[in-house]
């Protein structure tokens, strides 16, 4: 979170005005299950840079970044890259729960 204020706000010490800091690096290491993550290159919220370099500090080995080309922060769905990694991950998990 702290660095996502930075990159929105370089010249403030949001360090200083953040009550709940969450450390994402932290939690993300700690990650055993498979994760899939979606981010838009075009995130003005979330920049992708960060949003990768988070995805890299995950410690589980099942993982997938899913790359948005001109995607921002609320309308991934509308991508087609979106709706059909979407559509392989929950086929997935509704087989093994069938199984």
């Amino acid at each position: 979170m702290t660095d996502v204020a930075k990159a929105r706000f370089p010249i403030l010490p949001v360090k200083y005005f953040l009550k709940f800091p969450f450390n994402s690096s932290v939690c993300i290491q700690k990650l055993s299950c498979s994760l899939t993550v979606f981010h838009g290159t075009a995130d003005k919220v979330v920049p992708y840079a960060l949003g990768r370099q988070l995805f890299e500090q995950a410690a589980c080995t099942d993982k997938t970044l899913v790359t948005i080309p001109g995607g921002a922060h609320n309308d991934l769905a509308s991508f087609k890259e979106y709706q059909l990694e979407m559509e392989r991950v929950l086929g997935g998990i509704a087989l093994k729960q069938g199984e």
